[in-house]
């Protein structure tokens, strides 16, 4: 007689119910506990977005907002422009409408012309816009902290240094920084020889 290997039973196991009805009516309370937690559930996942406040290029994107202020000022124009050309067909005669006046507005020369005209019109505005924003931007260097730190520098130099420093007053100065004079240094240079030279044996003492 062949033995089967049967689990330990753990107490979590689903249990079949003999009754049809009540085995339906088990699973679908089931599925509406699983959907309540679902929808009671709260996010740990932080979805919302970044805190950009301090980034003002990326909440306002000033050259996208150029471009369509160039696209929407180009269609007003070519509506302003078509507007004018039925205006005009409608004043003139049926006579002139096909001959006449008109003949040459679809000249390819003119067309280039217009664009070519179009094009400086942008740039010019382009430019305009760039000078408003340079002059519109705020220094971000102060020439008066850079000459306080200077004056500083040249305090510290002076107090730090063995000989006295003088330091160039002209912007154009080849060397911007002079320990003392040459007649100074060579004193004591020769002092110092003088002093090495009285020092060794059978040296001459003045």
């Amino acid at each position: 007689m062949s033995k089967f290997y049967m689990a330990p039973l753990t107490g979590t196991e689903n249990h079949v119910s003999a009754n049809e009805l009540l085995r339906h009516r088990v699973t679908q309370n089931d599925i509406l506990r699983h959907k309540t937690r679902l929808k009671n559930m709260k996010p740990s996942i932080d979805n919302k977005p970044p805190q950009s406040s301090m980034l003002k290029h990326l909440v306002t994107n000033r050259k996208k907002k150029e471009i369509e202020f160039q696209r929407y000022s180009e269609i007003e124009r070519e509506n302003y422009r078509l507007l004018d050309k039925m205006s005009k067909i409608m004043v003139r005669g049926a006579a002139n409408s096909v001959f006449g006046l008109h003949s040459n507005l679809n000249c390819p020369a003119l067309d280039g012309e217009k664009a070519r005209t179009r094009k400086t019109r942008i740039l010019l505005e382009e430019n305009q816009v760039m000078l408003r924003r340079i002059l519109q931007t705020k220094p971000y260097y102060s020439t008066m902290e850079w000459d306080r730190h200077t004056e500083k520098t040249d305090e510290l130099m002076g107090q730090m240094c063995r000989y006295p420093v003088r330091l160039a007053k002209n912007q154009g100065d080849s060397s911007s920084l002079h320990h003392g004079d040459t007649t100074a240094v060579s004193d004591t240079a020769s002092q110092a020889s003088s002093r090495l030279g009285s020092s060794r044996p059978g040296g001459k003492k003045k």
